[in-house]
């Protein structure tokens, strides 16, 4: 019986190279992941919910702690039915105001989600995942965000605010959260307040 579950191990071990090579699978990078990111401990979906504020952002694309365009944003998230979100972000284009509609799903952690949405453009499945790293519901949150389209993945995190100003020990930690999940200093960009599109 051993040697027939061994010869079935080789078999099946064999028939996954030449599958390898006909679909040129692209094995995605495992750093930075959302899963060393602490998550918020006892998450409370309706504490949550409610108006935020982009106050930073850590992103590996950023260099120097400055990247164009980015001003704040306000992002509304709504509780319905089976801890779903449904989140709306307003953010200033150009003249106008923009505003975008996505439903985030629970996945298996209280604090952890995750959306689908098929790209236009390329015909290709987007996947995000989010994690709401810390917060204490009332002055600011920290979420991580894990975007995966293709063969790439794109890891950052975001600052939230319940006002648009949040005091200097607040940002101070941001930075500091920034270098644990492996980023720097230098990858964190503080967004520019604005009142157009998002006045309280």
């Amino acid at each position: 019986m051993t040697l027939d579950l061994l010869f079935l191990n080789l078999t099946l071990l064999g028939a996954v190279k030449p599958q390898e090579q006909v679909f040129n699978i692209t094995v995605l990078p495992t750093f930075p992941p959302i899963n060393p990111v602490p998550l918020q401990p006892k998450f409370q979906y309706d504490k949550f919910q409610g108006k935020w504020y982009t106050i930073a952002m850590a992103d590996s694309r950023i260099r120097n702690g400055k990247q164009k365009g980015l001003n704040m944003q306000s992002v509304t998230y709504m509780l319905i039915q089976n801890y779903n979100y449904v989140v709306i972000t307003t953010m200033l284009r150009g003249q106008g105001c923009d505003h975008w509609t996505r439903v985030f799903f629970p996945a298996h952690l209280p604090g952890d989600f995750i959306q689908e949405t098929i790209s236009a453009s390329h015909r290709a499945i987007q996947r995000f995942s989010m994690r709401v790293a810390d917060t204490d519901y009332d002055q600011f949150a920290v979420m991580a965000f894990t975007q995966v389209f293709k063969d790439r993945v794109l890891f950052y995190l975001t600052l939230y605010g319940r006002t648009k100003e949040l005091s200097p020990r607040l940002k101070k930690y941001f930075i500091r959260y920034a270098k644990y999940a492996g980023l720097t200093e230098d990858n964190v960009v503080f967004h520019t307040r604005i009142e157009k599109c998002i006045s309280d």
